[in-house]
C-alpha cells in the first residue's frame, strides 16, 4: 500500500543523510547514505457520497480539517 496521503497527496521524500563531525578534515570523507522522510499517516473513516469510506489522512491534513470541521 502506498504511503501517500488521500487528500493532499503527500508521500516519500528522498534525500542523503550525512554525518558530520566538527573536526579536521572530517566533513570530507563524512559517510552519506540515502534516506527516505515519510509523511505521518492516519486512518480515518470518513462520510464520502453518502458513503462510509476509509481514508489514509497526513496529520498535517487532519489537523487543519479537524479545526475547519469539514471530515
Amino acid at each position: 500500500m502506498a504511503q501517500i496521503c488521500d487528500l493532499c497527496g503527500k508521500g516519500k521524500i528522498s534525500g542523503v543523510y550525512g554525518t558530520h563531525r566538527h573536526s579536521g578534515l572530517w566533513k570530507h570523507r563524512a559517510p552519506k547514505s540515502p534516506k527516505q522522510w515519510k509523511p505521518n499517516l492516519r486512518k480515518v473513516n470518513a462520510l464520502v457520497n453518502g458513503k462510509m469510506t476509509s481514508l489514509r489522512v497526513c496529520v498535517k491534513c487532519l489537523r487543519s480539517q479537524v479545526k475547519t470541521e469539514t471530515v
